[in-house]
């Protein structure tokens, strides 16, 4: 087993008044708080953190990171926390795994993969894996 400098220690899905949920309607958005603890290994590095989506079947829905994003990142100091909100997600029905992972500068992990799961319910009769919105002109 590999050990990691970094370990989680909570994590929980929010909706917009901070209730913990475990699902969500399409369109929905949310937000992530994940605490964690570091060993004096990696104090003062500077993390990217990651999240990744993916389907039941393992299809990867979509990712991004603080790099992507251009958002600056503070020094890593003894514990942490870090919000992540996502807004307008236009996923299917289904269940979905969340992956969230730190890496350092260099793109290596250096915490475990958490990973989270989360059901996305739906009152669109409308099959497809994106929504779609049609002007007809006949």
């Amino acid at each position: 087993t590999i050990t990691y400098p970094i370990k989680f220690t909570k994590s929980k899905f929010l909706d917009k008044n901070n209730n913990e949920i475990v699902s969500l309607s399409t369109g929905g958005s949310f937000k992530v708080d994940i605490n964690y603890e570091i060993d004096s290994s990696v104090i003062g590095t500077k993390p990217i953190f990651t999240v990744r989506i993916f389907n039941k079947d393992n299809v990867y829905c979509y990712g991004t990171n603080t790099i992507m994003d251009k958002i600056e990142t503070k020094p890593l100091e003894k514990e942490g926390k870090i919000s992540i909100v996502l807004s307008n997600l236009w996923l299917i029905s289904g269940k979905y795994r969340f992956d969230f992972v730190i890496k350092n500068n260099k793109m290596q992990d250096i915490s475990p993969i958490l990973k989270k799961n989360i059901e996305i319910t739906s009152k669109n009769s409308r099959p497809g894996i994106i929504p779609a919105y049609v002007d007809w002109v006949i």
